[in-house]
């Protein structure tokens, strides 16, 4: 179930943001990234700059869903969507277990030397967040995780 903080007329189409609330699971992980990328079409044309934003916010939505919060209850994500003059300004909060070491992961490649099966499942995601993004910043707060990073978008006219 997704819920929205935002009121008649308030999207991010009109200079607003997008406040979304979400179960921590992966349908409403990406019932929440349709929803965004609805929003956030009406902004850039139909680019490269797109499948960007839909890519970084996938694996860190994911990422929360599957590390973060796997196997705890009652886990919700929330989520920042703001236009700004570049792009697009996100934050993404929740109440999963803190990130290994309380510091976002190096985002190193996997070692081409590591026979399959011994590497990790994908081992990209922090690889393509950390290149895909920019102010990429981490916080523990009150028992929540706070990732706020800045996406670029070739504004639409």
């Amino acid at each position: 179930m997704m819920q929205s903080t935002l009121g008649p007329g308030q999207r991010l189409r009109n200079g607003k943001a997008v406040e979304l609330e979400i179960p921590s699971d992966p349908l409403a992980v990406r019932q929440a990234l349709a929803r965004i990328m609805e929003e956030v079409s009406a902004l850039a044309p139909p680019d490269d700059t797109l499948a960007t934003v839909e890519i970084v916010l996938a694996e860190v939505l994911n990422n929360i869903v599957e590390h973060a919060c796997e196997g705890l209850s009652d886990r919700r994500i929330s989520i920042t969507i703001a236009p700004t003059a570049r792009g697009l300004q996100c934050q993404v909060r929740d109440n999963g277990r803190p990130l290994p070491g309380g510091a976002l992961p190096a985002g190193e490649p996997p070692d081409p030397t590591r026979q399959i099966p011994e590497l990790a499942e994908g081992g990209f995601g922090w690889l393509l967040i950390r290149g895909l993004a920019h102010d990429l910043r981490y916080q523990r707060i009150a028992g929540m995780n706070v990732l706020s990073f800045s996406l670029d978008l070739h504004i639409a006219a």
